[in-house]
């Protein structure tokens, strides 16, 4: 039985799935991506060293051809996601964590 061994944590999914989206610009568009990093506390600005060391280690992933590069292009983008959501750019928030903001539905009452 093979056990199916996630790209990255579960933590940093959501920053590197931007990420990812960011790639794709004629199908989500600069300005919306930037509307979701704008939602982290505090917010990642796309034009930041960290957010392009991230959109590069996905470029990396993304030209692995065997399994010891995938897993050193893996372990990048990890390094990558960690030091954005952890190293705010801002000197102001120094020591905070990047936590997208939580956007969940009201439970409804059952009768």
């Amino acid at each position: 039985m093979n056990s199916r061994v996630s790209p990255v944590p579960v933590i940093l999914r959501p920053v590197v799935l931007i990420a990812r989206m960011a790639a794709l610009p004629e199908v989500t568009p600069p300005a919306d991506i930037a509307r979701m990093l704008a939602m982290f506390t505090p917010p990642i600005d796309p034009t930041s060293p960290e957010w392009a060391a991230l959109r590069a280690a996905l470029d990396h992933y993304d030209d692995a051809q065997d399994p010891v590069r995938l897993d050193a292009a893996r372990q990048q983008i990890i390094i990558a996601a960690e030091t954005l959501l952890a190293y705010p750019t801002d000197p102001g928030t120094a020591g905070s964590c990047r936590i997208p903001t939580q956007r969940t539905p009201p439970t409804e009452r059952r009768v």
